[in-house]
């Protein structure tokens, strides 16, 4: 027998294994999402005789479009134990926590498949291919100007590892940046709150990370290694960009960096390669305002 439920403290040690098994991460990471994200109010199970079978959370978050903000969730961590899957509890307890969210109010349903093939799979509860980033990659080779003249053009630039990083001094300035930018450059976009921010940096530092800041802008870069790095999110006026990422590259040694920014920004003449636009996340809607060309950012993924 299959029961759907709201999670509760007292599940929160089966969930850990649950999640571990499922997505294969460091114990810090999966302590800092329980620490800093769990709620027994947006965290869902599903029990088959007695033992968690799937769990999925649906955090909070506002779904903005021009001068309009929605009430909306991010699907996250969605997983089932090996022993349950294909047998449609994940699917029963997806809409279980769908007709809560609309209960309590929710417009959108927002979420990242985890690979390309779970796309289709979505498709079947309602969630549409309208989230995108445009993507590329920046090179080292052919850089004509030097380290100290890149960053010269850059007021205020700042390399930020966990050791430096103090939430007091840095995150309400970053997240005054990212609103402001968002609103005045994006179509449609997760507007995340603070504590998102704050607990999307920690866990970028975890997976060797870092934050990079000039005076009205930023950048979370992460899995640097092996003379590459990915930019999850930049947030910066257009005329400044190309300086930017190639002061990080300069920074960090790179031989390249991979980008992504909002779907709609102007990235063409900052490489060789045309960057492209691309699927990044789905949305399901509740309401009768469909909504295109969205923003995730800042994924956690």
């Amino acid at each position: 027998m299959v029961v759907f439920s709201r999670a509760s403290k007292a599940d929160i040690e089966n969930l850990k294994l649950l999640w571990k098994k499922s997505f294969f991460e460091d114990d810090a990471a999966v302590n800092l999402f329980f620490e800093r994200k769990f709620d027994p109010e947006i965290s869902y199970i599903a029990k088959a005789d007695g033992y968690i079978a799937s769990s999925l959370y649906l955090l909070p978050v506002c779904l903005t479009s021009g001068e309009r903000n929605y009430q909306a969730n991010y699907l996250y961590g969605a997983s089932t134990d090996a022993d349950f899957r294909k047998s449609g509890i994940m699917g029963g307890l997806i809409e279980y926590a769908a007709e809560s969210a609309r209960k309590s109010g929710d417009l959108y349903s927002i979420l990242l498949p985890a690979n390309k093939n779970l796309y289709k799979y979505y498709e079947k509860f309602g969630y549409e291919r309208h989230c995108f980033i445009k993507f590329m990659t920046l090179t080292a080779s052919g850089f004509k100007q030097s380290r100290s003249h890149l960053m010269s053009g850059l007021n205020g630039f700042t390399p930020i590892a966990k050791e430096n990083y103090d939430r007091d001094i840095h995150i309400y300035r970053l997240f005054d940046i990212r609103c402001k930018y968002l609103r005045n450059n994006a179509e449609a976009y997760l507007g995340w709150n603070v504590d998102h921010l704050d607990y999307a940096l920690e866990y970028n530092f975890l997976y060797n990370g870092m934050l990079f800041v000039i005076e009205d802008g930023y950048a979370v870069v992460c899995h640097i290694e092996y003379g590459s790095a990915e930019v999850k999110e930049i947030i910066c006026p257009a005329e400044k960009m190309k300086f930017f990422l190639e002061s990080i590259i300069l920074y960090l040694k790179l031989d390249k960096i991979k980008v992504r920014t909002i779907p709609n920004s102007k990235m063409d003449a900052l490489c060789a390669e045309k960057p492209v636009k691309k699927e990044f996340g789905m949305v399901r809607c509740f309401s009768q305002v469909p909504l295109d060309n969205i923003y995730i950012g800042l994924s956690i993924d």
